[in-house]
């Protein structure tokens, strides 16, 4: 069972994230020029998916049309380099057959992001970030309305990476993240971040494991020259799962960034973690090494961005309530084809595999998307596009099938200046 209390270690994150909330309401700095915009929103879709159940392939599957309705409000508060978003969408399902499972609010949003580091003076500079999600449907990722904007390199991101797909249950996830950059002297920064993921679940069948993951990294960066820099990197996390014996993960090496252009970033992280996993009988832990490896490639200028992430780490979190080696690649691509139309494609591939020698989860997940984009309107956007998922599952936990879709979507939207 979780403690109650947490070690002075691991509070520190709780620390983090208050401060990062009260910081991110406020200007950069008091000297500057600041907006405050309010954006509405509104998505409409259409949509046909054929395994609304996420049933295995060997059962029953069980198709529908599907009406969504997607409200959205954000708050911008603009000021030089940076932009602080607060944004808050409630998204409605209608079944065209299966209408025991209408909802009104079938998915809730609640997200601070920035865009850009907030700086609050030359020699430091942060990003905060929290999101709250609640669904129903894992099969379905989590984007309810993407408003076209800025492209900027993305900014650290805590959105959970695990892709298992599991039966249809109710799910909320609490997160929230901070990461500051110290300027230590003109070559030295200093890196230091904290982490909070709950993960709940809730109208479903039994086997989910309900988890809360606390984090904390640091890395020092030596600037070798205006476009690279490298050093070294250490993080501590610590993993409970209810009902399940606990884990803790320790993990450091080198890190490498390399600025190609201003537009492109390019990073990679190698190095090695050490977890100590409890039994469940008495104090006794079991041990061992692994290997952590990184590498991504971000390229955004106007018209058109594109991510490729690959990784291997000792995760904590998994909707099974185990610690899991998991291996992930994914690629992101979106560009204006001309001044109205647009095209998107993403593809993911993930592995999750237990730790234990029983080998009680080995799942692989794959996904992919593509879509049309015609912006009829300075403020109407139309995008036809279309998802295919399948899962391996290898052990007792999960199963395997696949799920496609198909969808039409109208996002109108408008941006209004407050102050």
């Amino acid at each position: 069972m979780m403690k109650k209390a947490l070690s002075p270690m691991l509070r520190f994150p709780f620390a983090v994230v208050a401060c990062a909330l009260l910081l991110a309401v406020l200007p950069a700095a008091p000297t500057r020029a600041a907006n405050l915009t309010v954006t509405p929103g509104l998505l409409i879709e259409e949509a046909w998916d054929s395994n609304i159940f996420n049933a295995p392939i060997d059962a029953t599957q069980t198709d529908d049309f599907i009406t969504r309705a997607t409200p959205r409000l954000t708050l911008t508060l603009v000021s030089p380099g940076s932009a602080v978003n607060l944004m808050g969408a409630i998204e409605a399902e209608w079944y065209a057959e299966n209408t025991d499972l209408n909802r009104n609010a079938a998915t809730k949003l609640l997200e601070l992001t920035t865009t850009g580091p907030l700086v609050l003076s030359p020699r430091f500079s942060l990003y905060p970030a929290a999101r709250f999600v609640e669904s129903r449907d894992t099969g379905r990722p989590e984007i309810l309305i993407e408003v076209p904007g800025p492209t900027p390199l993305p900014a650290p991101d805590i959105t959970p990476t695990e892709t298992v797909i599991t039966a249809r249950t109710g799910r909320r996830v609490y997160a929230a993240s901070l990461q500051t950059i110290s300027r230590l002297t003109p070559n030295v920064d200093l890196e230091l971040g904290g982490t909070f993921l709950r993960r709940d679940y809730f109208e479903g069948p039994p086997g989910l494991i309900d988890s809360r993951t606390f984090a904390e990294n640091a890395a020092v960066l030596w600037r070798f020259s205006p476009r690279y820099s490298g050093g070294i990197f250490a993080e501590a996390s610590q993993n409970s799962f209810i009902g399940r014996p606990n884990s803790r993960t320790y993990t450091g090496g080198l890190i490498g960034r390399y600025t190609w252009s201003e537009q492109t970033l390019i990073e990679g992280r190698a190095g090695a973690t050490y977890r100590l996993e409890s039994t469940g009988v008495d104090n006794e832990k079991i041990s061992g090494w692994d290997p952590y490896a990184l590498f991504s490639v971000a390229h955004a200028r106007p018209g058109f961005r594109a991510f490729f992430l690959a990784s291997y780490e000792l995760a904590g979190a998994g909707s099974f309530g185990l610690t899991t080696k998991r291996g992930s690649a994914s690629l992101d691509l979106f560009h204006e084809l001309a001044r109205d139309w647009a095209w998107d494609v993403s593809g993911a591939w993930q592995s999750n595999r237990s730790t234990d020698e029983a080998v009680s989860e080995d799942i692989i997940t794959a996904r992919g998307s593509a879509g049309l984009r015609y912006t009829a309107a300075p403020w109407a956007l139309l995008r036809l596009g279309g998802t295919a998922a399948r899962q391996w599952s290898q052990g007792p936990s999960g199963s395997d099938l696949e799920r496609f879709s198909v969808m039409l979507g109208l996002t109108l939207t408008n941006t209004y200046l407050i102050l």
